[in-house]
């Protein structure tokens, strides 16, 4: 039996571990092949046939327990050299975010989620300038967070 590694997650989650072998006893409550764990904690798994004198192995998923990291920049340049080529540029510890940018007249030329900005408007590279952006983000305790500021686009 050779269950997945340890696994910290972020958020709500479902996840269906395989032990690979039907009629497993998971933490001596259920039997078969597959568990759907949606907690974290300790999952125990034993297997016994009339063939070998049994087999186990656990696995044990956390939550991250981090607040949430966003590295949001004042400037990014999305001239194609892999250096800070969209807005915003990192996240750590959130698992849903939604990202609105804005020209200076208040125009929304941008929406996405879970999806960062290439500086491009009308399928086309936007002009050198200062964007409003505002971000809402889900952390890994499921709380909605808000950043509003601006970027400068750079070419």
């Amino acid at each position: 039996m050779n269950l997945p590694k340890d696994t910290i997650i972020c958020g709500a989650f479902k996840l269906q571990i395989d032990a690979g072998f039907e009629g497993t006893l998971w933490n001596k409550q259920y039997r078969g092949r597959y568990y759907e764990a949606s907690h974290a904690g300790r999952f125990i798994a034993v297997y016994k046939d009339s063939f070998c004198e049994g087999t186990s192995d656990t696995m044990t998923i956390s939550y991250s327990g981090q607040k949430a990291i966003t590295y949001v920049p004042n400037a990014f340049s999305p001239n194609n050299d892999q250096i800070n080529d969209s807005f915003p540029s990192a996240f750590v510890g959130v698992s849903d975010f939604n990202l609105r940018i804005f020209n200076r007249w208040g125009e929304q030329i941008f929406e996405g989620q879970n999806v960062f900005w290439p500086g491009t408007y009308k399928n086309g590279l936007i002009a050198q300038g200062i964007y409003l952006y505002i971000i809402e983000y889900r952390d890994c305790k499921e709380i909605w967070n808000l950043l509003k500021g601006t970027v400068t686009l750079v070419e």
